[in-house]
């Protein structure tokens, strides 16, 4: 068995901005552009209570639901499927 050392390298992060592989003229960014989806919050904003832990965004799970409608994911297992 060969003995292992600690590079240099295993201790460095890498950042990368996820921004960089998604083309300008994509849908997902012209829908960003031209919807403010601001006023999810006043309309959703009766359905949360002011006590307890934070919900997960509203606006989150919106763009979460165009996302699946656009591409045709009808759940977690089907994604997959198509990632793979």
């Amino acid at each position: 068995m060969m003995m292992g050392h600690k590079d240099e390298y295993q201790s460095k992060l890498e950042f990368i901005d996820l921004n960089t592989f998604v083309p300008s003229n994509h849908i997902l960014r012209q829908i960003n552009e031209k919807i403010d989806f601001s006023f999810i919050y006043n309309k959703m904003e009766q359905y949360y209570s002011i006590l307890g832990r934070k919900s997960l965004d509203p606006v989150l799970l919106y763009k979460m639901l165009i996302i699946g409608y656009l591409y045709n994911v009808d759940s977690d297992g089907s994604l997959n499927k198509k990632l793979i």
